[in-house]
């Protein structure tokens, strides 16, 4: 309780930041902002994040805390958002095609009733 009333050093800040930013790590956030970068031709959401990244990664170097396991989980945290990236593309790949299955089941109705393979 006392900890949380005093301030905190600055690796536990770096420490308590990274798990956050775990959390924020879920796919579904990146998805959101993959969406809204291309229903809303808008890239500023991905932009901004991608800065943040970056700086989450650098910014403990400055403050001469940048020990193994410091930099293991900021690079770990680039990793898991470049991964989601990838998972956010391929999933709004995959949610465009969507809208051609109906259709392919009404083609392979149709071709069922007419007599296409028999000539």
């Amino acid at each position: 309780m006392e900890q949380s009333i005093s301030a905190l050093d600055i690796k536990t800040s770096f420490i308590l930041a990274y798990r956050l930013e775990f959390f924020l790590l879920h796919p579904a956030f990146d998805i959101i902002f993959y969406f809204t970068e291309i229903e809303l031709k808008n890239s500023v959401p991905d932009h901004g994040y991608k800065d943040h990244i970056r700086k989450l990664i650098s910014t403990p170097n400055t403050f001469g805390i940048g020990d193994i396991l410091i930099q293991l989980t900021a690079e770990m945290i680039e990793g898991i958002w470049t991964n989601n990236r990838l998972i956010s593309k391929q999933f709004y790949d995959i949610k465009t095609l969507t809208g051609i299955i109906p259709f392919a089941i009404i083609v392979k109705r149709y071709v069922k009733t007419k007599d296409f393979g028999k000539r």
